[in-house]
């Protein structure tokens, strides 16, 4: 096992434990968890595309060259998430896993590739809050939802999902009757 498979093995089992838990928590996959990974994506796109054609963030300017690369990644990252439902719907209907033939790659140097680039994200982000800047703190936030979202999507989607089941919280609401009861319609009387 290489090194870089060492380090791909232990954060794969860090998303692993996340994606269970949640699961036991709330009932939604693995899946559910990639796809907020493609959200946060689509919400950096979507800022840069604003800054792109209107400039709203002073002293910030959006390349073409990065925007069109963005947005690239992000209608790959709808493709893979539209593969990823009809994953989600296989899981909750068979025991048999499918093979899902992804955009993105599913490599480990690929996916370790994704969390150099998250910390080095990280670490732009600080040295700019650091030294001050002179753009938006909204733009200067949300900058690096693109690297985490792309981290998220790739190894949550590996994760394998625990059988289909009700969550925690699903129990507890159903246990004390505050789950929504059908609404009955009366018929009027004459």
């Amino acid at each position: 096992m290489t090194f870089i498979e060492k380090i791909d093995s232990v954060v794969l089992k860090l998303f692993t434990k996340i994606a269970h838990a949640f699961q036991r928590l709330t009932g939604k996959t693995n899946y559910f968890l990639a796809k907020i990974g493609t959200t946060m994506v689509a919400l950096n796109v979507g800022l840069d595309a604003v800054n792109y054609f209107y400039r709203i963030f002073p002293g910030r300017k959006t390349s073409g060259f990065m925007f069109t690369v963005s947005v690239v990644v992000l209608i790959g990252l709808f493709l893979d998430t539209m593969k990823l439902d009809n994953a989600e719907r296989q899981h909750k209907d068979s025991e048999v896993k499918v093979a899902i033939k992804f955009i993105f790659p599913n490599s480990p140097v690929w996916r370790v590739f994704l969390l150099m680039f998250a910390y080095l994200s990280t670490v732009v982000l600080i040295s700019i809050i650091r030294h001050g800047f002179d753009q938006s703190l909204l733009h200067t936030s949300v900058a690096p939802l693109f690297s985490y979202g792309l981290l998220f999507f790739c190894y949550f989607r590996v994760v394998e999902p625990l059988h289909p089941q009700k969550g925690k919280i699903k129990e507890w609401l159903e246990k004390f009757s505050l789950s929504p009861k059908p609404a009955t319609a009366k018929s009027p009387t004459n």
